[in-house]
């Protein structure tokens, strides 16, 4: 089996289960030999609806920099899939990819054939407790797909640790309309005599659900306040902050940054108690490598170009915060694509009145909303809208109509974001 066939392979599954459940995960791995729980495998769970990558990504770097073999599970990817399942910052490639799937895929058939689809996402997830096994990790940072108390991550039996990043509405039509109810299927993950930890400044009835949860499995609850940093210097493109005794310079921007940083802090700080060895200085070098791409990147200072994946409320609310504060005054050209089963008339009453101009395009997605669906919708909060009919002249477009001093902002979707992000980085630089 090649890697573009393991591909084709992993696309061809359904997204989501017919049924909600971790009986097809647990049969697929039990047929593996039950990876996820071979001796010496150790997690960190990692769950939310914002920040989570992130949060995963500043742990993995963490512990990498404290010199401990570091697996990395998440998703969607933006350019390579290999970006999904990663050991010390570097990639699944192709070949070990294909070797995996090349074992996977005719358990997955006979599983097919017995009544039990597995989804693509399933198929991955056992690829990848596989591969993290293999090369004896010695820790796996594991973030969820979606929800979290039917995820496939979730037949882990115990983390280290777990995180639960900031919650807001997404997936409404799968995992409930209420911020309740989304904390409900995210507190999923949350394993008897486990240790929490979570921002204070959680929605209440999700801080509510977060807290009766814990108190019922005898979880120990870790809470982050905003007040227990001191912020020393904000850039465009950086953060600089004090958390106790630890000063941090992070290469990402936005004030909830701040927030997913404390989070992957109080992470490395219990590992320390427990079970690692992680110093302050670990801790200082690995928060100053967490790049993470789509994230307010900077593509380029001048002009102005912004790349965010920023895609629902709470994501694009962060995304207008960051806009006010360093580009207040300065006229916002902005190229947005959306997935049509995201709240998109939501989302663009956040973004859409800050900008002076808007250029909607459909992302390369079966699940795209069409650029004429949101272009109707952003006319409502913007007075100057153009539909585009591909990324390519919608870059260009607005390429050529954004002001000399202003910005051109990227945002909406991940899949918009990783699509443009080559063009992007050959066109403009960073200066």
């Amino acid at each position: 089996m090649t890697g573009n066939q393991a591909l084709e392979f992993i696309h061809s599954r359904a997204r989501f289960g017919v049924r909600p459940g971790l009986e097809r995960i647990k049969k697929l791995c039990a047929m593996l030999g039950d990876p996820q729980d071979a001796p010496g495998m150790k997690y960190i769970h990692v769950a939310g609806t914002n920040g989570k990558g992130s949060v995963c990504k500043m742990i993995a770097e963490i512990l990498r920099a404290a010199g401990y073999k570091t697996g990395l599970y998440t998703s969607p990817y933006l350019e390579s899939f290999g970006e999904r399942m990663q050991i010390d910052s570097r990639n699944i490639s192709l070949p070990e990819l294909a070797e995996l799937v090349g074992e996977v895929k005719p358990l997955v058939k006979k599983l097919d054939r017995r009544g039990g689809t597995l989804t693509e996402f399933e198929v991955v997830t056992a690829c990848a407790f596989l591969w993290f096994k293999r090369q004896n990790c010695d820790i796996v940072v594991l973030e969820t797909g979606l929800g979290g108390r039917f995820d496939a991550t979730n037949i882990i039996k115990k983390p280290l640790v777990t995180v639960l990043s900031a919650i807001s509405l997404d997936h409404t039509d799968i995992l409930g309309g209420t911020l309740a109810k989304i904390a409900f299927e995210k507190c999923g993950i949350i394993k008897p005599g486990t240790t929490v930890i979570t921002p204070a400044a959680q929605p209440v009835p999700a801080l509510e659900v977060i807290m009766r949860t814990c108190c019922e499995r005898q979880a120990r609850v870790i809470n982050v306040y905003p007040q227990s940093v001191e912020i020393l210097e904000r850039g465009r493109d950086f953060t600089q902050f004090k958390y106790g005794l630890i000063e941090v310079a992070l290469p990402l921007a936005g004030k909830h940054q701040i927030e997913n940083a404390v989070m992957a802090i109080e992470a490395a700080s219990l590992l320390n108690q427990r079970w690692f060895v992680v110093r302050n200085d670990s801790i200082v070098k690995g928060l100053k490598a967490a790049k993470f791409p789509a994230r307010l990147e900077l593509i380029s200072k001048q002009p102005a170009v912004l790349l965010d994946g920023a895609h629902n409320r709470g994501s694009m609310a962060a995304l207008a915060g960051y806009l006010k504060r360093f580009f207040a005054g300065v006229p916002v050209t902005a190229i947005i694509g959306m997935m049509k089963d995201k709240d998109c008339a939501s989302v663009l009453s956040i973004i859409a009145p800050l900008c002076k101009n808007i250029i909607t395009v459909a992302p390369d997605n079966p699940r795209a909303a069409s650029s004429m669906e949101l272009a109707e919708l952003a006319e409502k909060f913007c007075p100057d809208v153009t539909a585009a009919d591909s990324t390519g002249e919608a870059l260009w477009f607005a390429s050529s109509c954004a002001a000399p001093d202003g910005l051109l902002l990227i945002c909406g979707s991940l899949y918009l974001a990783g699509q443009l992000r080559p063009l992007l980085k050959n066109t403009y630089r960073l200066t």
